[in-house]
């Protein structure tokens, strides 16, 4: 199973990768057999392009989303379920914190977003993936 993070950020200035994305890229590779892949797209010169591409090879896919940069990331997941429409996608951050399940009602190719804090991407890792019912931690769309 892949997991792939994202800060789906493609214009501006962005100097230090994003510390959420690290936190549960590390925590999932310390505690699952899953292979995790962390883009920071202007840190790391690719294009949306290009990590569409890495989109297609997949399992799970999460994106980081702050208020500034959400219609970019919503643009970028819709994409991202056009080039892999198998992958589960997964928002979180700052904006989802609080909108959450707005974002899900407005959205209908995201299957679940993660509050801060406590994700819930590590309970899923490590067995095939499942949804798993609402918690404070986040929702997901049944499936």
């Amino acid at each position: 199973m892949k997991l792939l993070l994202v800060n789906p950020n493609f214009k501006g200035v962005v100097s230090v990768p994003s510390l959420g994305l690290g936190f549960i890229g590390t925590y999932v590779r310390e505690n699952s057999n899953c292979e995790v892949e962390i883009v920071e797209p202007i840190l790391q010169g690719l294009t949306e392009a290009q990590v569409l591409d890495k989109v297609k090879e997949s399992d799970i896919v999460g994106l980081t989303c702050y208020t500034e940069s959400r219609f970019q990331v919503f643009d970028f997941a819709a994409k991202a379920k056009q080039v892999n429409p198998d992958c589960k996608l997964i928002v979180g951050g700052p904006h989802v914190n609080t909108l959450g399940k707005q974002i899900l009602q407005h959205y209908p190719f995201i299957d679940a977003y993660s509050a801060p804090f406590r994700p819930p991407i590590p309970e899923q890792i490590g067995h095939p993936f499942r949804l798993i019912p609402a918690t404070n931690s986040g929702a997901f769309r049944p499936l």
